[in-house]
């Protein structure tokens, strides 16, 4: 996609001075992914936003954003006007249920393309439902989950099913992959997470039932759900937990937009021990109860873990995350990533920058698959050392 020349910038990082987006931003001008003149980041406060800028362009001066511009998400016309700016607005700014609506309506009305960090499996289904026939109309490419969700697992049934495939074995039915993080998270993926409780909970049951359409976020098959359990193939034999995460939701639209849409698909998290397995399972019901029964409590997290911080730098250069895929129940590849957040930061600006370079497979609301090239994808991050993969 050549650059429209009546738009300042081919990129604008919205909701950039948040912790992801600040290390997203840090992230485009130390691999000098786009010129100064060619990019741009946004936010609601013009003095955090001209300090990143200053921040940056200590970083490389020719590489940092070349301007900055201010907009409150709950400003309609101010949004409208920062997407008529670029061609592709990469969105960091949540929780996306709260915000992340007017963002994605300024961005079709303008015929932008937008490309986000969420990881709410409620906001992405009513991107689907609300937007996926507006923006083919507008051929415009909406690609949520560009990040940590649910760029590794989005490719890792990618990867699953070319191996499947090779072998001829049998095609590809069912995909597990287990997942296993050892540092904390930031306060804003902390505060999204009890939103999205919440709104999972006050979601009528009507509208959690899975969608019968072609595009669906669910097999047409039906299989029970999930469970916590002990499984002998993962690691060495671990306890391993059922992920709340849009995961699912991605790989299950990429399975219904590309291929069968009968893959029968879970996404575990790994526990290091009983013991801790233990610890989340009580931890997580008494958060669920709190959550679904007390808004007050929801309010009080809200206040008491203000968005913005997260993990030190050195933990993100230090710690990896590992993904173990079973395809057809059997192993078949590891993956190694880096830091959550610095995989979210390296995939959200490769999507973003496949999108500019017009490298896009499908309009409408996507995924990070589907939407773009997924081997491209797979080659970039492979790259820049962000992933590795160990075939079994």
């Amino acid at each position: 996609m050549l650059k429209d020349e009546s738009r300042p910038y081919s990129v604008i990082v919205y909701g950039a001075t948040g912790f992801s987006g600040s290390l997203t931003c840090e992230y485009a001008t130390r691999a000098e992914l786009w010129p100064s003149k060619t990019w741009c980041i946004a936010g609601r406060s013009k003095a955090k936003v001209t300090a990143l800028q200053g921040k940056l362009s200590m970083m490389s001066p020719n590489y940092a954003p070349g301007g900055i511009q201010v907009a409150a998400v709950d400003d309609a016309a101010a949004m409208r006007h920062l997407a008529t700016m670029c061609d592709v607005l990469l969105n960091c700014a949540g929780p996306y249920a709260l915000t992340g609506e007017g963002v994605v309506v300024a961005c079709l009305e303008a015929g932008t393309h937008y490309v986000d960090i969420t990881g709410e499996p409620q906001f992405v289904s009513k991107l689907v439902r609300q937007f996926d026939e507006a923006a083919k109309a507008r051929s415009v490419a909406v690609v949520p989950c560009a990040g940590f969700d649910c760029v590794p697992t989005d490719l890792a049934v990618y990867i699953a099913r070319k191996k499947v495939d090779l072998q001829g074995s049998a095609a590809l039915t069912k995909c597990q992959t287990f997942v296993e993080v050892s540092d904390g998270i930031s306060t804003g993926t902390f505060v999204t997470f009890i939103n999205s409780l919440r709104e999972a909970a006050a979601t009528p049951r009507d509208k959690k039932k899975p969608d019968s359409s072609p595009a669906a976020m669910k097999p047409r098959s039906r299989a029970p759900p999930p469970r916590p359990h002990y499984n002998k193939k993962v690691l060495g034999g671990r306890w391993v937990l059922p992920l709340p995460s849009a995961d699912p939701f991605i790989v299950k639209r990429t399975d219904a937009l590309a291929h069968t849409g009968n893959l029968r698909y879970e996404h575990y998290a790994v526990c290091a021990s009983f013991w801790s397995f233990l610890k989340v399972v009580i931890g997580s019901a008494v958060v669920m109860f709190l959550v679904t029964r007390s808004r007050r409590f929801t309010e009080w997290i809200k206040m008491r873990w203000v968005p913005g911080e997260g993990p030190r730098e050195a933990t993100l250069k230090e710690s990896s995350c590992r993904l173990l895929v079973l395809a057809n129940d059997e192993p078949c590849v590891t993956m190694t990533t880096s830091h959550m957040y610095a995989l979210t930061a390296c995939g959200a600006c490769i999507v973003a920058d496949l999108v500019r370079q017009g490298k896009i497979q499908r309009f409408g609301v996507g995924t990070p698959v589907a939407s773009v090239d997924p081997g491209e994808l797979l080659l970039q991050l492979e790259k820049t050392t962000q992933v590795r993969l160990s075939y079994i």
